[in-house]
């Protein structure tokens, strides 16, 4: 930790939560906002949970601080105790304080996780404690991954209590603002910001013959019947379906038992769509067959899907249609989509991208929205405009 982390006129804007990493998930989508506000003149600082890789914060010299567990004369800390939390987290703003030395900051930021609402507690108390404004970013309902029905409606309060006393609450989809029980303009909804790649991809003469579908990213164990089936449409069509996720015992049954290939993720975001701008012919967004068995999906959106526009292949949508993304699809007429309970679509679509002019048009179609609704600026522009009063 530096003594003065506060210096000069730039504005300051302090961050709880998940330390920013590279990766999937939310936390490499903190870091690309955060790496654009620093481009932009702000003053990083990061509140982070305790246990993280920081490699990413010491690279970018954004300093980082972690709450005290406890102190001698502090009182106990019990999770469920509402005097007891209410005045652990006006320490912790307090001591957080001391972390910028009593300098008070123009903006405070936090990522509302579905798996703990601890780090955006402790925001809160501080942005109300030092009547900072605090905005916040949901991509997920916490609901959907509670274990118990009592449990989901007492964290549906706490998360509606936070939402209710930030400043500027920002929702990866309007599904997902709608759970919320807020005035309208106040469910704003903010896609989750891409990296941007300015990629070319030509199509290649070995696609006539054999065009390589890939999926990437995270995957749930539910969504392994649906790929096992699309691998055999895929290859029925005369293609190969490629999956490009952590290896688990279930992905190495996968690929015994359908025709599906396996290839090891990479380490940075950029490095993957390096690998899938010069190797695939299409790319794949897909859920489980039904959205019981993956329920998040009704509220959440694919980043996966953001990114990939900017590649500039074509893309194909398969997803139960009462998920976020296939209403999304629905309502801007996406031509490459189709529910997972609907064989076939897959067998057109890898027919088609073994004709070059075919293919070309259809790449041409997510270029659209990523110079328009799934552009970084554009995107980053909204965020950083409400981040101050």
């Amino acid at each position: 930790m530096v003594s003065s982390p506060v210096s000069g006129k730039k504005r300051v804007l302090l961050y709880f939560g998940h330390a920013p990493m590279e990766g999937a998930g939310s936390a490499i989508i903190v870091l690309r906002h955060l790496r654009r506000l620093a481009t932009h003149g702000w003053t990083i600082l990061v509140v982070s949970d305790w246990g993280q890789d920081l490699a990413v914060c010491e690279a970018e010299g954004w300093p980082v601080f972690h709450l005290s567990h406890r102190k001698p004369w502090w009182p106990p800390y019990y999770p469920r105790n509402r005097l007891l939390c209410h005045t652990r987290h006006w320490l912790w703003a307090g001591e957080c304080h001391g972390f910028l030395n009593h300098q008070r900051p123009d903006a405070v930021f936090t990522y509302l996780s579905a798996f703990t609402d601890f780090m955006s507690q402790v925001a809160l108390a501080y942005a109300e404690r030092y009547d900072v404004p605090l905005s916040l970013i949901a991509h997920d309902d916490p609901v959907c991954f509670s274990r118990s029905l009592e449990e989901g409606v007492k964290l549906r309060a706490r998360y509606q209590d936070i939402v209710e006393r930030s400043h500027r609450n920002w929702f990866a989809s309007p599904q997902l603002a709608s759970i919320y029980d807020l005035p309208q303009e106040r469910r704003s909804t903010l896609p989750p910001i891409p990296d941007g790649y300015a990629a070319s991809p030509d199509w290649q003469p070995e696609f006539a013959q054999c065009p390589l579908i890939v999926y990437a990213g995270n995957f749930w164990p539910a969504q392994l019947p649906l790929l096992a089936r699309l691998g055999r449409e895929v290859a029925a069509a005369g293609g190969r379906l490629m999956l490009l996720v952590r290896k688990t015992r279930e992905i190495k049954s996968l690929c015994r038992e359908a025709p599906v290939i396996w290839h090891e993720p990479f380490r940075e975001n950029r490095e993957a769509l390096r690998f899938l701008a010069e190797n695939a012919a299409g790319l794949l967004i897909s859920y489980a067959e039904t959205s019981e068995s993956m329920p998040w999906i009704r509220t959440s959106f694919p980043s996966k899907l953001i990114e990939y526009t900017h590649l500039g292949l074509p893309l194909m949508i398969m997803a139960p249609p009462e998920s976020a993304v296939a209403q999304w699809a629905e309502e801007r007429q996406f031509p490459d989509r189709a529910s997972t309970d609907t064989p076939g679509p897959i067998t057109a679509f890898v027919e088609a991208l073994k004709d070059e002019k075919v293919w070309h048009a259809k790449a041409a179609i997510p270029r659209k929205f990523a110079e328009t609704e799934f552009d970084p600026e554009r995107i980053q522009e909204a965020f950083e405009a409400s981040l101050t009063r």
